[in-house]
């Protein structure tokens, strides 16, 4: 019954300024796709073939996520692409493009074999284009902060997985967005760079006391003696 409303109402758009009915169109295409009606949901984004891109680009962006949803992620790159061209000023694009190459690229090394603790690290692990994607947001909206958090996450990322607990690439991402974020989420920055070095405390202390015992292990001692919290202090 859904359906058969939503084609009707788009079936009264005849004059060209109402032919792509966005808000319409977006509402029958979602609701093909919760339906499983995966084709009849490409056949009605195929009506905008001929629509000028500055007014049915919500509908196109619906288009590519659906197929990143569908698993065809090399289809939705190149719709988000094109779209990241033409409509740079959208912040929620560049998340979107960021999220799906993130997404991609841990399904790839999966596949490829990786380790189980690597891939599930969200900590250890980042996607240098989806790096590149977040940079090139930035560069347009430099204001729009959930670009921002990513490029933190990100960065911490890159730090982490050089065993460089002092995050020097993450401390300058945040010192650059104080210049540049929105002032209302200032503290929030300020927050996260707390719950970043407070995370990064914990993996150094857990690195050091693998050291600790692996270095015992190569000198042949078959009792570990830990040290006290005043002897590391």
């Amino acid at each position: 019954k859904c359906a058969s409303i939503l084609h009707k109402g788009l079936s009264y758009c005849h004059n060209n300024e109402q032919q792509h009915n966005e808000n319409l169109l977006t509402r029958a295409i979602k609701h093909e796709e919760r339906m499983g009606n995966l084709s009849k949901a490409r056949q009605l984004l195929g009506c905008l073939k001929s629509a000028k891109i500055e007014k049915v680009w919500r509908t196109v962006l619906e288009g590519a996520l659906l197929e990143g949803r569908a698993g065809n992620a090399v289809i939705a790159k190149k719709v988000l692409k094109y779209l990241m061209h033409h409509v740079p000023w959208y912040g929620p694009l560049y998340l979107e493009a960021y999220r799906l190459e993130e997404r991609h690229s841990s399904l790839t090394i999966a596949c490829d074999g990786a380790n189980d603790d690597d891939k599930n690290d969200d900590y250890s692990y980042y996607s240098p284009s989806a790096l590149i994607i977040v940079e090139r947001g930035l560069e347009e909206i430099p204001r729009y902060g959930p670009l921002w958090f990513a490029a933190f996450r990100m960065c911490e990322a890159i730090d982490v997985s050089k065993r460089d607990f002092d995050l020097p690439y993450t401390m300058a991402m945040m010192e650059r967005a104080t210049y540049c974020i929105s002032r209302e989420l200032l503290w929030k920055v300020h927050m996260e760079a707390a719950q970043v070095q407070e995370r990064a405390a914990i993996l150094a202390a857990v690195a050091a006391e693998k050291d600790y015992v692996d270095n015992y292990r190569d000198a042949g001692n078959s009792t570990l003696s830990f040290p006290t919290l005043n002897e590391k202090l």
